[in-house]
């Protein structure tokens, strides 16, 4: 008799975001054709989605910063009591997800409930958890697939598996994390110290070309302060997905083979692999593209690692970006045409707001009159005035605790 597996034919998951960019992820999905009875929330949304739907959530989302799959039932404690009780019927839906109890990293938050310590409600979950059955034979089967890919340095190794217990208002939910750190790609070696992450800027990214007021003209993109190009890069992902369908570039598999649910008891790892191979085979063999980016910065060493970054991460791809030669973003507009939209994130930290952003502003505004859209990711309270433009705020987010904006300037 082989042994027992479980499959799940839907899951209920929960996709975070950075908070604000939440309709954002959700027009993204929507674009994915993935996921069903979607609700956005605070910080993400709530979404249906069968297996290859997940998958395709996991692999070509740019916005999604992590997955949680929720299990089992809501239910309600007032008490340890009821704590215990309602794992225990968690526990069977759980199976389905844990090969491992010990394994579990457990996780709680309490908000406005009669059980609000957090170590006395971990100690009750995890003696709950412990007469899970383990599921001996994939246990050692997942142990002996990753000796098998350990040797290989471009194979990511599974994340543990993390089991959250959120209660609020006394109402409890149990969720097991299906992927985190989805802004780590894999195919972006070299990172400046200020850069946007990666799911932020592909937001930006997002936003900024929905509000292209003529979707039809040409798309040329231009970042004059492009640093190690994350937008570039963003950028190029979004659009290259919208022309082949798919986002997942040869680089970014070791980082899709390292989520956490490849290592959940329901997951078909011969299946997953035949759907990463599709997905890398329709993304690697795009037609030349009918967009293309520019990116400039005065850093050297700036340049140096965006070309980099470009040339690694993008493939096939990295036809449709140019990084010019280190130079000013004045001396730099004179070789990009001047209908070009503009998006870039701003140096936030400068020695002379009031000169710096006057002739960033001067540039704008005149790009502007030539027809092009802009759009600035700011975080500098200065900018505003200092660029005598005007701007509309299209997205409100922080980075590391700071406020910042996407910005489109309104022309005159």
């Amino acid at each position: 008799a082989g042994r027992r597996t479980h499959r799940m034919s839907a899951y209920h998951c929960f996709v975070q975001c950075t908070p604000g960019v939440e309709d954002v992820l959700k027009r993204e999905l929507k674009e994915l054709g993935v996921g069903t009875k979607v609700n956005v929330t605070a910080g993400g949304l709530t979404v249906w989605a069968a297996r290859d739907a997940l998958w395709t959530i996991l692999t070509q989302s740019l916005v999604a910063d992590a997955i949680r799959i929720r299990v089992g039932a809501t239910f309600v404690a007032h008490n340890f009591d009821q704590l215990r009780l309602g794992m225990s019927r968690v526990a069977a839906p759980l199976k389905a997800h844990v090969r491992n109890p010990s394994e579990l990293k457990i996780t709680v938050r309490s908000t406005r409930s009669s059980l609000w310590h957090t170590d006395a409600i971990e100690q009750r979950v995890a003696e709950a958890l412990n007469g899970l059955e383990v599921d001996k034979a994939a246990f050692e089967a997942l142990k002996g697939e990753e000796a098998a890919t350990s040797a290989h340095s471009e194979v990511h190794k599974a994340k543990g598996t993390t089991l959250g217990v959120r209660l609020s208002r006394n109402k409890v939910e149990v969720s097991v994390e299906a992927a985190s750190d989805l802004h780590l790609r894999g195919c972006k070696p070299y990172a400046s110290d200020t850069q946007l992450r990666e799911t932020i800027a592909a937001a930006c990214c997002s936003e900024a070309m929905a509000s292209r007021t003529d979707p039809s003209a040409p798309l040329r993109v231009w970042d004059p302060f492009c640093g190690s190009g994350t937008l570039l890069l963003e950028s190029a992902l979004l659009l290259g997905r919208r022309e082949t369908g798919s986002a997942l570039l040869p680089a970014r598999r070791p980082a899709a083979e390292g989520l956490q649910i490849v290592r959940f008891a329901s997951h078909n790892a011969a299946a997953y692999a035949t759907f990463l191979d599709e997905a890398i085979a329709r993304a690697s063999e795009p037609e030349p593209p009918a967009w293309q980016l520019f990116g400039s910065d005065l850093n050297p060493k700036a340049i140096k690692a965006s070309r980099h970054n470009v040339n690694h991460g993008l493939g096939a791809l990295a036809r449709g970006v140019s990084i010019l030669d280190p130079q000013d973003f004045e001396a730099a507009a004179a070789h990009v045409p001047t209908d070009t939209t503009i998006l870039t994130n701003l140096p936030w930290n400068v020695r002379a707001p009031a000169e710096t952003y006057g002739r960033v502003g001067k540039m704008f505004r005149a790009r502007a009159e030539a027809g092009a859209p802009v759009f600035v990711v700011n975080g500098n309270q200065h900018f505003v005035a200092h660029s005598r433009c005007t701007w509309q705020t299209l997205l409100r987010f922080r980075v590391g605790g700071t406020p910042a904006h996407l910005l489109r300037l309104v022309p005159k």
